[in-house]
């Protein structure tokens, strides 16, 4: 059988683009091989493609959207009328998609390059069949993930050929993305499917019930009556800035989605379904209603006054039949409080949410891991190992004080004062603003995630440089009076690396001026996988509240005076434009992690561990690394708080020892200036005030690095990705080799053999499997072993296990120096299944109602190459002490140091031609 040479150039073609293809047997619509949409089993390369497509055999082309180095996804009109009719009316004309790539089978499919950082998920919109409403029928697809779309030109069902009727471009970079509010409703699918299917126009919608009416507006009705009789809901709207969408929809001015999600009803209410438009409270509102929120900040005095001068229709109110504001209180014009809210009994919701809408409008407070907040500048100052430095923009959670102040300040309230028949100015009521703290849950301020004091990029790779509050991701910019020039949109490789190189010549590599020698040219980076560690630090820092996780970064030299609290300065200055906030580890666990806490309550976008005197580890900055929020009980409170984790964490130190998981947590970045007096190098600048001064350049060469990558569509780079941190991998380090750095991840692997805890588990290892072989011990058998000594014929006496010896000796013994059988059986329960060396501890059983432990070899080779290693003292022998064999021959005669009763399997090897005497405490020789 011939293949089809037009179905091998099209795969070729579609491979070159970085898509991943699966072949479909011709006519048919899916793929009937097993695992079609897993890595293993997707074509992306030419030489896959030329043996599938091109081996005699003729197959149809499936395109998996997101499983290439090019992610795509597709708009898949099942009913096409049905399809640019509803999304017309969201401001999605079909149109505007003559240019997006566009597959002819039964019906129209467009094909759309998915944006960079993006997982988009497979959603399709049902509505009830028109002739039965029992069943459901399909509008429209959307398609990506691990799901597959048939390309020209393979074979419809139909018998004809799929076809592009939009060509692809010619340059794969030039493929276009869904339009904005296609994207919108796609990434907030769950949100938006029940504002398209109550779109149907066959189906009948739920109507909104209408917005309440206080009892005070029913002495208005007629004023109310008459402007709506005048006055129509959308022009209300126009004049404010919405924009028409479709028949009956329009567009929000503070949308940032492109949604148009305020619709106009059959009744000619509006209702909004964006979450920032002041209508949108989950009810229908009229013209006035409309007219009163938009014009009038809600205020209903207001509103009427201002809608009966509109009429020319006049209000006279009586003191003897209404309460009145005169002109001395309500009335009296002030330009800081231009809204006037009247205290009523019984009325505490209500003014409770004209506050909220009042407040609203100022724009500077916030919901944060549910607390109201805003963002507040400190003073220099240290509190409980937390130290600040002038001018740090933090984030502070609002008080009752502080918020009654901000009422005061943004309200003029009002009380009825009987003796003088009328309203007199008044202060605000405590309980409006301890009702609207306990709201949490039900706040209409936007949710703020972090400040950011650079421009940055956000989750899907776009530029995030406007200043102020970004909609789409929760995060403040507040450039702190600094002016960053614009990111570019589509950088070159070669402009990332000239902006990288900016990076390296100005900041890392600055001249010294009282030495020739090459190691004191700027940072004294023991190897190019450590000046790449210091890069990757200051491109995490530029865009690290917009990764879920990111690693640590540890600056660790071999003697002080190393510049490795400059340089974690320098990544906060570029990042910030102040230095970094310094924090103390401590060493109660409890205490730390609500101090871990407290810090990310307030929001410090870079901490550093500075002159770390113990090792880095601990439960807690590894939940903090590696979860995108953490929960605990705030610092002198007794009230739990869950908060974003978007910090950079950075670690200084001479020497630091990595612990535990952090190993695997943490970029290392050695420094070694090799001279004795580090510290008297002198340079040609002062990078803490050269770098403030230059900030802005310096922070867009950074984005322009990451920018470029992402654009030139993530290039595959030969690493494993590093787990727990996949985006910050797919972003950071990948961008860096991209460009020609080191790894800077290569010294991760010597900083785990460094691992005190992995060191002190492998030596346990080898001493226990060399002391019982395949059998089993319970700590006290084991330190009785280790304390067992024999006398040679000369008298010398020595101990037969003195591997197992220096091991217990040197890591499990109390404050006397004793061995302790509790501390030896914590440790192996702890790391109980870990395989290091090709071995690791199992559960045995137990003996005298003791756990017995056995050491288990999984992996032959690998625990004899390290045996080897051991023997010929090399890396191998880590804590292990003296490990010199299984120790003396058992037969010479022995003394044991302290008297036990093993059980015989332990000891079977070693003893032969002897036999354990209980009442002697010995070993007695028999014939």
């Amino acid at each position: 059988m011939q293949h089809d040479p037009e179905i091998l150039r099209s795969a070729l073609n579609y491979v070159g683009r970085g898509w991943a293809l699966t072949w479909i047997v011709p006519g048919e619509k899916f793929p009937n091989h097993a695992a079609w949409n897993t890595v293993t089993k997707v074509i992306t390369t030419p030489e896959q493609a030329s043996a599938t497509f091109g081996n005699g055999k003729t197959w149809s082309i499936g395109l998996v959207h997101g499983l290439g180095e090019v992610k795509t996804c597709s708009l898949d009109c099942d009913r096409p009328d049905d399809t640019r009719a509803l999304l017309a009316e969201f401001g999605i004309e079909f149109e505007d998609l003559t240019a997006v790539p566009c597959v002819l089978g039964k019906n129209p499919r467009y094909l759309f390059r998915q944006p960079p950082g993006l997982d988009l998920p497979l959603v399709k919109l049902q509505w009830p069949d028109p002739n039965d409403s029992s069943k459901k029928v399909v509008v429209f697809e959307l398609r990506a993930g691990a799901n597959q779309d048939l390309l020209p030109p393979s074979l419809h069902p139909s018998g004809k050929q799929y076809e592009w009727r939009q060509p692809l471009p010619d340059d794969p970079a030039d493929h276009p993305e869904p339009p904005p509010a296609l994207l919108e409703l796609w990434k907030n699918w769950s949100a938006w499917e029940p504002v398209l299917q109550a779109a149907c126009p066959w189906a009948k919608p739920a109507t909104p019930k209408q917005a309440h009416r206080p009892k005070a507006a029913a002495r208005s009705a007629d004023v109310i009556g008459a402007f709506n009789q005048v006055h129509d809901v959308r022009g209300i709207l126009e004049r404010n800035g919405y924009k028409p969408r479709g028949k009956a929809r329009l567009l929000p001015p503070n949308s940032s989605s492109g949604v148009p999600s305020v619709r106009i009803l059959q009744s000619g209410f509006a209702y909004s379904d964006n979450g920032s438009c002041p209508l949108n409270d989950g009810k229908a509102h009229d013209a006035f209603d409309c007219f009163r929120i938009l014009e009038h900040r809600g205020d209903w005095p207001s509103a009427i006054k201002a809608a009966a001068a509109d009429l020319g229709i006049e209000r006279p109110e009586p003191k003897s039949q209404r309460k009145t504001r005169s002109a001395s209180a309500a009335d009296r014009p002030n330009a800081d409080r231009p809204v006037s809210v009247e205290i009523h009994a019984g009325l505490l919701p209500e003014m409770t949410d004209r506050a909220q809408a009042v407040l609203l409008e100022h724009g500077d407070i916030f919901q944060r891991s549910g607390t109201l907040c805003r963002i507040a500048r400190q003073q220099a100052a240290t509190v409980r190992g937390i130290a600040r430095p002038d001018g740090a923009v933090t984030i502070a959670a609002l008080d009752v004080d502080f918020l009654l102040d901000q009422l005061n300040r943004s309200i003029q309230w009002l009380r009825y004062d009987r003796k003088q028949e009328d309203w007199v100015p008044a202060n605000a009521p405590r309980g409006v603003a301890t009702t609207l703290l306990a709201r949490s849950g039900h706040w209409c301020f936007p949710v703020l995630i972090s400040v950011l004091s650079a421009p940055t990029l956000r989750p899907d790779g776009s530029i995030l440089e406007r200043p102020g509050y970004d909609s789409a991701t929760g995060l403040f910019f507040e450039p702190q009076g600094a002016a960053f020039p614009p990111v570019p949109s589509r950088p070159s490789r070669d402009e990332a690396r000239a902006a990288l190189d900016l990076l390296v010549r100005e900041v890392l590599n600055r001249s010294c001026t009282n030495s020739d020698r090459a190691e004191d040219h700027g940072f004294s980076f023991a190897g190019s996988a450590d000046r790449s560690a210091a890069l990757a630090a200051i491109l995490t820092g530029l865009i690290r509240q917009s990764l879920p996780t990111a690693p640590a970064f540890l600056f660790t030299a071999t003697r002080p005076g190393s510049a490795k609290s400059l340089l974690a300065d320098c990544v906060s200055l570029i990042t910030t434009g102040r230095t970094a906030t310094v924090f103390e580890l401590g060493e109660d666990p409890d205490e730390i992690e609500k101090r871990l806490l407290s810090v990310l309550l307030a929001g410090d976008p870079v901490i550093n561990l500075d002159n770390l005197e113990q090792p880095l580890g601990g439960s807690g900055l590894c939940k903090t690394l590696t979860a995108e929020t953490i929960t605990g009980r705030i610092l002198g409170l007794s009230k739990n708080a869950t908060v974003p984790t978007v910090t950079t964490w950075l670690a200084t130190g001479n020497n630091v020892a990595v612990v535990g998981d952090m190993t695997r947590r943490t970029v290392v970045c050695n420094l070694d200036p090799q001279t004795e007096r580090p510290e008297g190098r002198q340079y040609d600048r002062n990078l803490k005030t050269w770098i403030p001064e230059n900030r802005a350049r310096l922070a867009i060469a950074g984005l322009t690095v990451l920018r470029a990558y992402i654009v030139a569509g993530r290039p595959a780079q030969p690493y494993p990705p590093m787990g727990s941190f996949e985006e910050w991998d797919s972003t950071v380090r990948r961008t860096l080799t991209w460009l020609g750095e080191a790894d800077p991840l290569a010294g991760t692997a010597k900083l785990e053999d460094a691992d005190p805890i992995r060191r002190q588990l492998r030596a346990l290892l080898v001493a226990w499997h060399r002391a019982f072989k395949t059998a089993g011990a319970t700590s006290r058998e084991a330190i009785a072993a280790a304390g067992e000594t024999l006398k040679e014929a000369e008298g010398r006496e020595i101990r037969p296990h003195q591997a197992l010896y220096n091991v217990l000796a040197e890591h499990f013994t109390d404050r006397r120096g004793d061995l302790r059988a509790q501390l030896i059986g914590d440790f192996i329960r702890k790391h109980a299944g870990r395989v290091e060396i090709g071995a690791r501890f199992t559960n045995a059983g137990t003996s005298s109602d003791r756990q017995v432990w056995k050491a288990e070899i999984v992996d032959e080779k690998r625990f004899q190459k390290f045996l080897d290693e051991v023997e010929q003292g090399g890396n191998g022998d880590q804590g292990d002490g003296n490990c010199d064999g299984d120790g003396p021959d058992p037969r010479h005669p022995d003394h044991p140091e302290h008297p036990f009763t093993p059980r015989r399997e332990n000891f079977a090897e070693n003893a032969q031609g002897f036999e354990w005497n209980s009442k002697t405490g010995k070993w007695d020789a028999h014939p």
